[in-house]
């Protein structure tokens, strides 16, 4: 095992300890998934091809805002995505576009956790 696999393995364990003790670092109080969302419009997006911000803004105005629009970053956890992917499933949505929905989440997602917005995003792997 590389170092660096060893590390992220590490760090993974590590999180669960803290989770399951309750000592999870705070979050920023008050924001909320929309809040991470124009913090990603204006730092992250612009950076990006026009074509791909294109595709992630659909993402957002059609799919996520509906569900998650007042849901605090560190509130979305796997549980809360794996029902969100299911009830796309059930909108006869194909499962490209829902992968593609969901990495639109997580690119928020780790945004907000850069921002110091989410502590629990070291749950997921993209």
């Amino acid at each position: 095992m590389s170092e660096r696999a060893a590390r992220r393995e590490h760090d993974q364990v590590m999180k669960e300890v803290n989770l399951r003790r309750g000592s999870v670092a705070p979050t920023v109080h008050g924001k909320t998934f929309l809040d991470a969302v124009a913090g990603w419009r204006k730092a992250i997006a612009p950076a990006l091809s026009p074509a791909t911000v294109r595709a992630m803004e659909s993402h957002l105005k059609i799919h996520v805002p509906p569900k998650f629009k007042d849901s605090a970053p560190h509130d979305l956890d796997v549980a809360t995505l794996q029902q969100f992917a299911t009830d796309l499933i059930g909108r006869k949505l194909s499962q490209k576009s829902i992968t593609n929905i969901l990495q639109t989440i997580f690119a928020i997602l780790k945004h907000a956790e850069t921002c110091k917005m989410a502590s629990a995003l070291g749950k997921f792997s993209p």
